[in-house]
C-alpha cells in the first residue's frame, strides 16, 4: 500500500500528462496518439450536420440506455411481451432493433441501393455506427452517409414508438422517404462542408 500524505491544502484537479498539472491540447493530442491508449476501444464519432438529439440518441443506444423492452425488463419494469413490435420476432434490444429486425434490414437495403454502397452487415449497433468507415465512400459522401445512417436509426426508433404508443403500423417506404427528406433538410441547413442539391442528394452524387 502506498504512503498517503495529507495536508491542509484544498483539493484541485491535475492533468497528469503535464508536469505542471495544467491541461493542454498538445499533451492530449500526444496522449491520444500514443501506444498507451487502447486502439481497440470503440470511439463514438458524432456527426456534425444532424441535430444534437440524434447524436445523443445514438450515444444512448450504444451505451444500452434506450428504453427498449429488454432494457426495461432489466430494470424490473413490467413490460409484458418483449417481442420486437416492428417485426414480431426476436426480443426487442437495440442490437436487434437496428440490425436483425426485418423492418430495419428492409430500410438498410433501400439505403444501400440509394447510396450505392454494400448492404450493411451489422451484428451490433456499434457496427451500424461505423458503417461509413467501410462503405467505400470518401470525403463529403462519407460524411453524408454517416448522417444518413444516424437519421435512419432515429426514424426507425420513431416508427417503433408510433407502433408501440399509437398503434400505427410501420411502413418501410414511408420511413425511407422521411429519411431522404429530413436528411436533406438537415444537411442543407446545418452542414458547412457538404453542398448538395436535392437532385444530387436523390442520386447521391
Amino acid at each position: 500500500m502506498r504512503d498517503v500524505n495529507l495536508s491542509d491544502c484544498n483539493d484541485r484537479w491535475l492533468w497528469l500528462p503535464e508536469d505542471s498539472g495544467e491541461f493542454s491540447v498538445k499533451s492530449a493530442f500526444v496522449l491520444v496518439g500514443s501506444k498507451e491508449v487502447d486502439s481497440s476501444r470503440f470511439i463514438w464519432e458524432w456527426c456534425k450536420w444532424i441535430p444534437l438529439k440524434c447524436n445523443v440518441f445514438a450515444w444512448r443506444a450504444v451505451m444500452e440506455r434506450l428504453p427498449t423492452k429488454v432494457e426495461l425488463r432489466k430494470r424490473n419494469i413490467q413490460v409484458g411481451e418483449v417481442t420486437c413490435p416492428l417485426c414480431g420476432s426476436g426480443e426487442e434490444s437495440a442490437d436487434h432493433l437496428f440490425t436483425a429486425c426485418s423492418f430495419a434490414t428492409a430500410i438498410w437495403s433501400k439505403i444501400s441501393s440509394w447510396c450505392k454502397v454494400p448492404f450493411i452487415m451489422a451484428f451490433s449497433f456499434k457496427d451500424v455506427l461505423v458503417a461509413h468507415r467501410f462503405c467505400g465512400l470518401k470525403g463529403k459522401l462519407s460524411l453524408a452517409y454517416q448522417g444518413i445512417v444516424l437519421t435512419s436509426c432515429w426514424l426507425i426508433w420513431k416508427a417503433r414508438n408510433d407502433c408501440v404508443f399509437n398503434g400505427k403500423s410501420p411502413k418501410v417506404e414511408e420511413v425511407f422517404c422521411s429519411i431522404r427528406s429530413l436528411g436533406f433538410l438537415w444537411l442543407s441547413n446545418r452542414s458547412k462542408c457538404i453542398d448538395m442539391s436535392w437532385v444530387e442528394w436523390c442520386k447521391f452524387v
